[in-house]
């Protein structure tokens, strides 16, 4: 997910739980879904080094893994 640098970080923090809730509801075959959390702060001091998606998600450990 890509989210705007006008949200505060209380508004991130509050939108990050929110899909933890929703993702923590789903189920496979019965069982609770795994995931992988990351989260990548992009600022002034590190943007250059993010200047294609493909960085940004090489750089960050968002992996979704369903456990069947």
């Amino acid at each position: 997910m890509i989210i705007s640098h006008e949200l505060s970080d209380r508004v991130l923090e509050q939108l990050n739980d929110q899909t933890k809730r929703l993702l923590d509801e789903i189920e496979v075959n019965g069982d609770a879904a795994q995931y992988k959390w990351g989260t990548q702060k992009i600022d002034r001091q590190n943007v250059a080094h993010f200047m294609t998606f493909e960085k940004l998600v090489g750089t960050c450990s968002v992996r979704w893994r369903l456990t069947l």
